[in-house]
């Protein structure tokens, strides 16, 4: 009997759970009231008092329990790959799926923006912030290599589209259907929503050809006609990074570049146009840089050695070593390209690009 007693307790709990959930989402907790719990949960509103005390402890626990959902949802949406289309598909579908299978969360959050209670900022403020934070490191990268429209700030591109989807999760059937202008059942018709709002946000934000803002594509042409080649030389750390660039120079810029090593070099005197990307943690020189930097100041002639540039890692690191290398270059008589705090990938490469060709002609 006991075991029964404690499993009637349970599932009256998670009745009570369940049912405040609903109206706390309807009408937010300020406007809620327990006997209206009590009566759609079917239990006595003192069995309620018994469970959580009061109302706000109430509240907190049907948070609590949300929170916790959305906390292992968002930690299985990273973004990990430099593929801002195919990370924005999965994101969004996952997003709106969950939206429609939790939209209690979402309403309660709505409520909450509109001063409800003040309650939910306890639980989601700071994991909150750091996942904004995260994806827009993330989509900064993104335009720093020129995958996605660099006119879009990160920040407002997440609420913008968040605020999309909160348009249409909680909406039912007949909702929908008049929204698409036909008749469906509500899964295939949340499915077509999905796709369109997936469709809409990815042609604002990827970078697409024909745009009159986009940066025209230079092409820097040698004397003889041909593209002007640009060798890339990398260290390990920066090595994926470094490919990153030699299909962006190929792919966009239509340009003959390749990757090589510090050893050719040490053993065929540098000349021509060099993109130079390394790693740095601290601010410390890679030996890939300091090697060539011992290699520059050997040779007799530097004039004819163009280098671009790009180092990686955390900030203000990057930017230190940054400053000390275009110093050291410039210094031995080379030509180092300099990069302006904020400057974007494809706009170092194709000022990179520019002033290759100027010099070659």
């Amino acid at each position: 009997m006991t075991g029964i007693a404690e499993e009637v307790k349970q599932q009256a709990h998670e009745r009570i759970l369940t049912t405040a959930e609903e109206v706390f989402g309807e009408k937010g907790f300020a406007a809620a009231r327990m006997s209206d719990i009590a009566r759609r949960a079917e239990v006595n509103q003192a069995l309620i008092h018994y469970y959580f005390q009061s109302k706000e402890k109430l509240y907190q626990e049907v948070l609590l329990r949300l929170f916790n959902r959305w906390q292992v949802h968002v930690n299985s949406m990273g973004w990990q790959k430099d593929d801002p289309e195919s990370e924005l598909r999965k994101y969004i579908r996952a997003h709106y799926q969950f939206q429609c299978e939790y939209p209690n969360l979402y309403k309660i959050f709505q409520w909450e923006l509109l001063g409800s209670s003040g309650i939910l900022k306890d639980y989601v403020t700071e994991f909150w912030v750091k996942d904004i934070e995260d994806r827009v490191q993330i989509i900064r990268r993104w335009k720093q290599l020129g995958l996605v429209n660099e006119r879009v700030d990160g920040k407002p591109f997440l609420f913008m589209m968040w605020g999309i989807m909160h348009q249409f999760y909680y909406r039912n059937r007949e909702e929908m259907a008049d929204v698409l202008g036909r008749d469906g059942e509500l899964e295939a018709l949340q499915e077509e929503i999905v796709e369109q709002i997936t469709e809409f946000i990815l042609y604002g934000i990827l970078k697409r050809s024909g745009l009159e803002y986009e940066p025209k594509q230079w092409i820097a042409d040698e004397p003889n006609g041909e593209p002007a080649r640009i060798r890339l030389l990398t260290d390990d750390a920066a090595t994926d990074f470094a490919n990153l660039v030699l299909e962006q120079l190929v792919r966009i810029h239509h340009t003959t570049a390749e990757l090589t090593n510090i050893a050719s070099i040490e053993k065929q005197a540098p000349a021509g146009v060099y993109q130079l990307i390394v790693h740095t943690e601290y601010g410390e020189m890679p030996a890939t840089a300091y090697r060539f930097l011992k290699i520059l100041n050997s040779l007799t002639d530097r004039s004819g050695i163009v280098l671009g540039i790009w180092t990686t890692g955390p900030e203000p690191a990057t930017l230190h070593l940054q400053r000390a290398l275009e110093d050291e270059v410039n210094l031995a008589g080379a030509l180092a390209l300099s990069r302006p705090p904020g400057e974007t990938l494809e706009r170092y490469m194709e000022r990179l690009i520019r002033l290759a060709s100027t010099i070659q002609k």
